[in-house]
């Protein structure tokens, strides 16, 4: 889209939002009468009738041509009205379009009304954010999820050791199990010799010295009884030992599965915490974003262009401007190409103290509106209707003449400083004396 946009000033581009015309008109009619000379002859002496009667023929001469005077100037009135009246019908109708203008005025007043609600409202955010009670709750989250992530380090410490603690209980029973084990196999072998010591004393029977072998074998079985009553007590000893094996095993894969439980917690716990303290970041600087964004024409700008109250092209108009001030390079230039300044850069300059860009240049150009309607009206000019892609222009225009060594057009100067648009306009120069006033200065140029 391309938009042949003629920018005035910055003060004029911005807020000139009313169309005046004023026609004066002054016609003067005046009836001219030219008095009429009678030249006296004197041939003969005139009787007093005949006086009288040259007076009275005399007197109508001079009626008669007062009387034309008087018709004369009756039809130059009757024209001088006629001329007045298209003058006063020109100006009845500007009349009624500067009543509707006055209308828009006043949306677009209330529009700027709304943007400074806005503002506030962004303010509110922001000392929200600046709020201590509310950092101080934010803080305090963060402490007390990282109060979770320790005492989680301290069970699962306290873990590990109770799992080293189990576990050389294990292998000291495993080792008292082997020992005993050794021991009852030991026994076993001596039951075995003893059972063949006893088949050896009843074999002796059959022989001599059955006395001998019969205390033999009582001797050797009461040893039997005695390694049988060991070898069960052993048998007892290692049942036990075997159980507080498999319960020790069983309080183990507990404490394991707690301790697996404890890491996942753990993780949990640290992933939300990281989660919040991000999110908590990203909400920070979305609102200084929007506090910084609010505090520039182009934060106006973008709430006009989301202003459903306003007409659609209204808002495509917000919507260009706004995208010339974040020189998003989609606003096309003298050959139809995407215009993107190489000298301007918003997250630097964007509303900055002086820039303008600045909500506050923006308002103290309301300061000129009244003047601008005056001189206007002494050149016989209309106000120009508000343009915002207009009123970003020229701020680019003015920002240029700041960083340019010397002063002219930008649209001049693109070898130097790389490509602008056609249709721009600097402010006036010399402002800073009352006799080079703004407004009137510009508007010498015509």
């Amino acid at each position: 889209m391309n938009k042949k946009i003629k920018v005035t000033s910055a003060a004029a581009a911005a807020l000139a939002s009313l169309v005046l015309v004023n026609a004066n008109v002054n016609n003067e009619v005046k009836a001219d009468t030219k008095p009429v000379n009678a030249t006296k002859t004197t041939q003969k002496a005139q009787t007093p009738e005949e006086a009288a009667q040259a007076n009275v023929d005399s007197a109508k001469k001079n009626v008669e041509a007062e009387q034309g005077n008087v018709d004369k100037a009756k039809g130059d009135l009757d024209q001088a009205k006629k001329d007045a009246e298209k003058p006063d019908a020109d100006y009845k109708a500007q009349s009624d379009k500067v009543d509707g203008l006055k209308k828009t005025a006043d949306q677009k007043n209330n529009a700027l009304t709304d943007a400074q609600n806005k503002e506030k409202d962004a303010q509110a955010l922001a000392n929200e954010a600046n709020d201590p009670a509310k950092v101080k709750d934010a803080k305090d989250a963060v402490t007390n999820q990282e109060v979770v992530v320790k005492d989680a380090n301290k069970a699962k410490a306290a873990a590990d050791k109770a799992v080293k603690d189990k576990q050389k209980e294990i292998d000291d029973l495993k080792g008292k199990v082997q020992s005993d084990t050794r021991d009852v196999n030991d026994k076993t072998a001596a039951k075995k010799q003893a059972d063949q010591a006893v088949q050896n004393a009843s074999d002796a029977l059959k022989g001599t010295g059955v006395t001998e072998a019969k205390d033999a074998v009582d001797t050797y079985q009461s040893n039997v009884d005695n390694l049988t009553q060991n070898i069960r007590h052993n048998q007892g000893v290692l049942k036990h030992n075997q159980d507080v094996l498999k319960g020790n095993q069983d309080k183990l894969e507990v404490i394991k599965k707690d301790l697996a439980q404890a890491k996942s917690d753990t993780h949990v716990a640290k992933v939300k915490l990281d989660t919040d303290q991000g999110t908590l970041g990203q909400k920070t600087q979305d609102l200084q974003k929007a506090k910084d964004l609010a505090n520039t024409a182009a934060g106006f700008f973008k709430s006009l262009a989301e202003d459903q109250s306003l007409t659609a092209e209204q808002r495509e108009d917000a919507k260009t401007a706004y995208g010339i001030l974040m020189n998003d390079g989609k606003f096309k230039g003298i050959n139809e190409d995407d215009v993107k300044l190489t000298w301007y850069h918003p997250d630097q300059q964007l509303g900055k103290d002086g820039d303008a860009t600045s909500l506050a240049n923006m308002q103290s150009a309301l300061n000129d509106l009244d003047e601008l309607v005056k001189v206007r009206h002494e050149y016989g000019v209309q106000l120009p209707h508000i343009s915002l892609t207009a009123t970003a222009i020229a701020m680019m225009s003015s920002d240029f003449v700041k960083i340019a060594p010397d002063f002219n057009h930008p649209i001049k100067q693109t070898e130097s400083y790389g490509p602008f648009w056609e249709d721009e306009e600097d402010i006036a120069a010399g402002t800073d004396y009352p006799e080079f006033e703004q407004v009137r200065s510009y508007m010498s140029e015509k």
